[in-house]
């Protein structure tokens, strides 16, 4: 009986956790001027310096360098969506300069 539970358990954990989208391929311009920008499936720059990148959703992520945080989204089409905070100044919307989903090739 326990392993019942347990193989049933394991099934029903595997079939919740679902896949995670990936980072997509994206340049962005955000406030203060900095450009964030990301290869397909990471990693992530800030002004062509390296940055931390978590999970912090099924379709989000959160990229850290120092002070600076941008948060991107990946919508159900793999397009991004990014925010930018930088220390306690300066906050908001990117502008995507280039986008693509990870499955997409650059040819």
């Amino acid at each position: 009986m326990r392993m019942i539970l347990a193989a049933t358990a394991t099934a029903i954990a595997v079939l919740t956790t679902g896949a995670h989208a990936e980072v997509p391929a994206f340049d962005a311009q955000c406030p203060g001027g900095v450009n964030v920008r990301a290869e397909a499936g990471g990693p992530v720059t800030f002004d062509g310096r390296a940055a931390e990148v978590e999970m912090t959703g099924d379709t989000t992520y959160e990229a850290t360098r120092k002070k600076d945080t941008a948060t991107i989204t990946v919508h159900e089409d793999g397009s991004a969506a990014v925010s930018f905070e930088g220390g306690h100044t300066i906050g908001g919307a990117c502008t995507l300069i280039r986008s693509s989903s990870p499955t997409e090739s650059d040819s």
